[in-house]
């Protein structure tokens, strides 16, 4: 199926456009659109190369924990760079600073976006300074976005009341979809004679890791046959 028109996803990782939105890709690719991926270089960037259809294009000033102002800014420019080049007719945007940055510079280029807010982060869980610019970095990026989508009803709610965004332009999303093919559940095993409960997920608070350690003292007090495990990332 022909077409010219050009859709680009913008994320911190090139891990987790390819996990998690390459379904969507493929589906886009398959009726006819044009799609660019910009993110950072890492071990799942060459996977981008043997999709026809699909163009890669390194993010060489997306640093996704710095706070340095100069460095943002450079963010912001390499952005609108690529996107006055490649003149996209759309732009999907995921994570805090392509939220932020990347429509700035897709209002900048005259290019409509759609930011998709996956999760509000440790920022919002935390008082001060980072919370309130993270604030006010919303509220002026999110202004001229065609619409923002959320996978959270909290969080949607917490960036209408917080008027961060109109609510005529917000959309919630009931998922983003799982292939079936890639992720599906293990056999049940009912001779088991406990279960076994696995966190997957950053060792931080804001993950919701002292609620699994108290879920899991609460389960043994009760002599329920159960194991509480952990896996991930030691972070502070």
């Amino acid at each position: 199926m022909a077409s010219h028109r050009k859709i680009a996803f913008v994320a911190n990782t090139s891990w987790s456009i390819y996990r998690f939105r390459l379904f969507l890709i493929r589906r886009l690719i398959d009726n006819g659109f044009t799609i660019f991926v910009l993110a950072p270089r890492d071990s799942y960037t060459p996977h981008f190369e043997s999709i026809p259809g699909l163009t890669y294009i390194e993010l060489k000033h997306f640093r996704a924990t710095a706070y340095s102002v100069f460095q943002n800014r450079l963010l912001r420019k390499e952005l609108q760079h690529h996107y006055n080049r490649v003149k996209p007719d759309l732009i999907f945007h995921y994570t805090i600073k392509a939220n932020i940055y990347g429509s700035i510079a897709a209002r900048n280029a005259g290019v409509a976006s759609v930011s998709i807010i996956t999760g509000l982060g440790y920022t919002f869980a935390k008082k001060g300074w980072l919370r309130s610019a993270v604030k006010f970095l919303y509220r002026n990026s999110l202004r001229t976005t065609a619409e923002v989508w959320f996978l959270n009803e909290d969080d949607l709610h917490t960036f209408t009341a917080s008027r961060l965004v109109d609510p005529r332009k917000t959309f919630l999303l009931p998922g983003e979809g799982v292939d079936p093919n890639e992720f599906f559940p293990a056999p049940f095993d009912n001779k088991k004679k406990d279960i076994t409960f696995l966190f997957v997920g950053r060792m931080i608070r804001y993950k919701g890791i002292y609620e699994f350690v108290e879920a899991a003292r609460l389960l043994r007090q009760k002599g329920l046959a159960v194991n509480c495990q952990l896996a991930g990332l030691l972070r502070r």
